[in-house]
């Protein structure tokens, strides 16, 4: 899967994903302490993303005693977001 294809593809109203699950990890780069590998289902099938986006990591912290859950991929300015 090409992510940043997929990005820009699953990105907006019209496109659901389900998040199916995640896990979190140490990050090794500077001033980012973890990242997340999100297990979604998209257009039937499974897919494996990858983010260390502050907004998302805190949304699935949220999510995650009610997974899977359907969603929405938004672009606000310069960050990413669930709806």
């Amino acid at each position: 899967m090409d992510l940043s294809m997929s990005t820009q593809r699953i990105t907006g109203k019209a496109c659901a994903l389900v998040v199916l699950d995640y896990e979190l990890f140490p990050s090794k780069f500077e001033g980012c302490e973890e990242f997340a590998v999100i297990l979604i289902e998209h257009d039937g099938g499974e897919a494996v993303a990858t983010t260390s986006s502050r907004v998302i990591l805190d949304q699935l912290g949220k999510m995650k005693d009610k997974l899977p859950v359907k969603v929405k991929l938004l672009r606000r300015n310069k960050y990413f977001t669930f709806s």
